[in-house]
């Protein structure tokens, strides 16, 4: 609020008495400048510091001015009033409309479904790396295969098998998974934008995998190369003889898992890889239930409609 002097002490001289006046004066001319740029101004620039006070008093209300009151309090202010440079009004000014926000939603669909594409192949790849590895170990007797700079020993790679061909194979049902809920997402937002006859899993996908060009291989050496599209229930059984290339690696994985736990068993010492291969082992049976369901229904016909597309 104003600073107003009322009465003067006595012990104040005449020259200090002014020079408080003053000082008073100049508090309540530039406080409603100081206020109305703060507020303003997004920059948090207060002005040149060239604005005189008598400008400053100009700036005010007609009705401020007559009152005398340009303090903090007064009514009608500047400072009371809606600021439209505020960071409301940028907002505003960057809101998207419907055609935008549908193709971001797009944008983002489409960039997680080749998220999820992507590290399916990655862990694809590295599962089937890994039970190459073991069994050309094995079937070639050797005790010791020299990386680089890394030693691995096979009585060493049966210990740790159950343990990394699970990791290995949960994430690849994780990236099932995933595929499944990403398409849908970006089903419907491509059909927002390009209409219900939105392209199919294998055009859209951009980082295919060693699985999904087995997917197309053809028997018959005569006809003409098939399109590759979805499966459905209405194809004849050859062309849906794929849906069996992935439960056939998970079922070599099963065997490596086995494998590599009965080789732990002719090791007393060792009980307790023994116990950890059969858990490892247990949890890659359960969590490779629901895709064995889904690869025999599909495999044995089922209609896009079915949940095992879902």
């Amino acid at each position: 609020m104003p600073v107003e002097f009322c009465e003067a002490p006595a012990v104040l001289s005449a020259g200090a008495l002014a020079a408080l006046r003053l000082f008073a004066g100049r508090i309540n001319d530039v406080g409603p400048t100081l206020i109305s740029h703060s507020h303003c101004e997004p920059s948090g620039n207060f002005g040149s510091g060239k604005q005189s006070i008598g400008s400053t008093k100009a700036a005010l209300p007609l009705g401020n001015r007559r009152s005398g009151s340009t303090g903090i309090g007064a009514n009608h202010s500047r400072a009371d009033r809606p600021c439209v440079s505020g960071p409301h009004a940028r907002i505003r000014r960057m809101m998207l409309n419907d055609d935008d926000r549908a193709k971001l939603r797009f944008e983002l669909a489409n960039a997680n479904l080749q998220s999820v594409s992507r590290a399916q192949g990655i862990y694809l790849t590295a599962l089937l790396v890994y039970i190459c590895l073991v069994w050309a170990m094995y079937v070639m007797g050797t005790a010791t295969v020299h990386m680089e700079s890394l030693e691995l020993k096979m009585d060493a790679v049966w210990q740790i098998s159950p343990f990394v061909i699970m990791v290995l194979t949960l994430a690849v049902v994780g990236t099932l998974n995933a595929t499944a809920s990403a398409y849908r997402e970006l089903r419907e937002a491509g059909s927002a934008i390009f209409g219900p006859d939105f392209g199919s899993l294998f055009a859209i996908d951009t980082y295919k995998n060693v699985i999904d060009y087995l997917a197309l291989l053809q028997i018959l050496p005569w006809g003409r190369t098939r399109n590759p599209t979805d499966s459905h229930g209405d194809q004849p059984l050859l062309l849906r003889l794929h849906h069996l290339i992935l439960p056939g690696l998970f079922a070599i994985s099963f065997a490596t898992s086995y494998w590599s736990v009965r080789q732990a068993s002719f090791r007393p010492q060792l009980r307790f890889f023994l116990v950890f291969g059969w858990v490892c082992l247990f949890i890659q049976l359960i969590f490779s239930a629901r895709p064995f369901y889904r690869w025999g229904v599909r495999l044995f016909g089922a209609k896009r409609t079915n949940d095992a597309y879902n």
